[in-house]
C-alpha cells in the first residue's frame, strides 16, 4: 500500500516536471526568426483578434508549410504559446533540435492521445494559450484536409475561447510536393470563432462544423483569383518540379506514376500529354481536351477515380517499400529493410523480403501521417514506423484511399442513423 502511494507520488512529481514551460532563450531567438522572415518576406499580419483575447484560449491554425511555427507567433506574440507537435518530429534531426528548444506538447498523430490532452489541460491552466495544427499534416494540394472529427468533442472539453489562423500564400511559398522555396504575398489573420458562451451552448458536432468552416481555405483560388505570382528564390529549380508527386495520374491516358516533371512543365511519359504549372498558379495545356485550371481540380479528378476503384470488392494496392523503425534512444529510424506494402479496405500490411510481417487496421482510422509521393507513416503497437517508396510515387494515393475509406464509413453510419 505504502509502495503505491510512494510511486503515485513519484508520476505526479514526474507529470509536473512535464509541464513547466520555460520560454526564456527560446523566446528571445523566436522573436528573432520571426522579425528575419517578416523583414524578408514581408506577410501582412492581421492580430487584432489574438491582441484583444484577455485569457489562455485553443488557437487552431491552417497547416500550409514548415512556416507555420513562425507564422502563427508572428500573431501570438508577445504572448505566450505551447505548440502541439507529432512526436515523429523528434526523429527529424533538424526539427529535433528546435522543439527540444521551445515549449511543446507531443502526441501521436490522429490517434486518442490521453496523455497529450492532459497535458494541454495543464498548460492552459498555467495561463498558457495552446497552439494545434488539427489537420494532423500540410496540405496536399493546397486546400484545407479534413479535420479529424474529436476536434469539436476536444473544444468541449476544455471550454476556453477557440481563435483562428489561417494564413494565405504559405503553402504557395514552400507546396507540400517542392523541394525549394518561393517568395509572394503571404497573409495571416486571426478571428475569434467560439466564445466560452458558444462553446457551453453549441452541441460538440456543431462546434465541429464551425471549425471546419473557418479552417477551410483554398490557396490556388487564394492565388488566381487575386492574379499573385509567385517566383523562385533559387532559379536553377523548375517551377513545377516535384508536383508528380500529387498530380500522379495522367488526365489524357489514364496512366497512373507516369507523370514527370522539368521546369515549368509535367508531362506522362506514356502518352506524351504535357501541361504547365504557370507562376500565377494556372495549369494551362495545348491539350484542348485538359479541362484542369488549379492544382485541387486535376487532385480532385484523381480522388473520384480511386473512389471508383474503391468500390470493387477486391480493391488492392501495393509498392515497393523500405521500411523504418524509431531508435528512440539515437532520436532517429533505423532500417529494417525491404518489402512489399499493401493496402486494402481493412488494412496496411508490410511483408519483408525476409517474410515479416506488420499490419496496420484502417477501419477506424480517419487519415494517416505521410510525406507527399515519399513515405507513409504508421503507429503500430506503440511504435512508429516509416515505409518509403521506392519505385513508384504512391504515398499520396495510399493516404487518400484511408480518407475516402474513412468518408464512405461515416457516410454510411449517417445514412443508417437517419432511416
Amino acid at each position: 500500500m505504502d509502495n503505491k502511494k510512494e510511486n503515485s507520488t513519484k508520476k505526479d512529481k514526474t507529470n509536473s516536471k512535464q509541464t513547466k514551460y520555460h520560454f526564456g532563450y527560446y523566446y528571445s531567438v523566436y522573436k528573432l526568426a520571426i522579425q528575419l522572415f517578416k523583414g524578408k518576406y514581408k506577410p501582412i499580419i492581421d492580430k487584432k483578434a489574438m491582441e484583444e483575447i484577455d485569457q489562455p484560449c485553443l488557437i487552431f491554425a491552417n497547416h500550409g508549410s514548415v512556416f507555420d511555427f513562425i507564422l502563427a507567433g508572428s500573431v501570438i506574440m508577445p504572448k505566450k504559446a505551447v505548440f502541439v507537435t507529432t512526436k515523429r518530429t523528434m526523429f527529424n534531426k533538424g526539427a529535433n533540435w528546435v522543439v527540444n528548444k521551445s515549449p511543446h506538447i507531443l502526441r501521436d498523430q490522429f490517434t486518442a492521445d490521453v496523455k497529450s490532452i492532459m497535458e494541454m489541460r495543464d498548460a492552459i491552466k498555467q495561463g498558457y494559450n495552446i497552439v494545434l495544427y488539427p489537420e494532423g499534416k500540410v496540405s496536399t494540394c493546397g486546400v484545407t484536409n479534413r479535420i479529424p472529427k474529436a476536434t469539436g468533442k476536444l473544444v468541449k472539453m476544455f471550454k476556453v475561447p477557440v481563435l483562428t489562423i489561417v494564413s494565405s500564400g504559405n503553402w504557395l511559398m514552400k507546396p507540400s510536393w517542392a523541394s525549394h522555396i518561393r517568395v509572394g504575398p503571404v497573409e495571416v489573420k486571426s478571428k475569434l470563432i467560439l466564445t466560452e458562451e458558444d462553446i457551453k451552448n453549441l452541441k460538440a458536432d456543431e462546434i465541429q462544423e464551425v471549425i471546419e468552416k473557418e479552417l477551410n481555405h483554398n490557396e490556388n483560388k487564394y492565388q488566381i483569383n487575386n492574379n499573385y505570382e509567385f517566383h523562385n528564390i533559387k532559379k536553377q529549380y523548375g517551377f513545377a518540379e516535384g508536383l508528380e508527386k500529387v498530380l500522379y495520374k495522367c488526365p489524357f491516358c489514364g496512366k497512373e506514376f507516369a507523370m514527370a516533371t522539368k521546369g515549368d512543365e509535367l508531362y506522362c511519359t506514356e502518352c506524351g500529354f504535357r501541361a504547365k504549372y504557370n507562376h500565377n498558379g494556372l495549369l494551362t495545356s495545348d491539350n484542348e481536351s485538359f479541362k484542369f485550371n488549379r492544382i485541387d481540380e486535376w487532385f480532385d479528378y484523381e480522388k473520384a477515380s480511386l473512389y471508383k476503384e474503391l468500390q470493387q470488392d477486391n480493391f488492392l494496392l501495393s509498392g515497393r517499400v523500405e521500411a523504418m523503425i524509431e531508435n528512440e534512444k539515437k532520436n532517429r529510424y533505423d532500417s529494417l529493410g525491404e518489402g512489399i506494402l499493401t493496402i486494402d479496405k481493412e488494412q496496411i500490411k508490410f511483408t519483408s523480403d525476409k517474410g515479416e510481417v506488420l499490419t496496420y487496421k484502417i477501419d477506424k482510422v480517419e487519415a494517416i501521417p505521410f510525406v507527399v509521393g515519399v513515405r507513409i507513416c504508421l503507429l503500430i503497437d506503440g511504435v512508429n514506423y516509416e515505409f518509403i517508396f521506392k519505385e513508384k510515387l504512391m504515398s499520396t494515393k495510399y493516404d487518400m484511399a484511408v480518407e475516402l475509406l474513412s468518408g464512405e464509413r461515416d457516410a454510411k453510419k449517417k445514412e443508417k442513423r437517419n432511416m
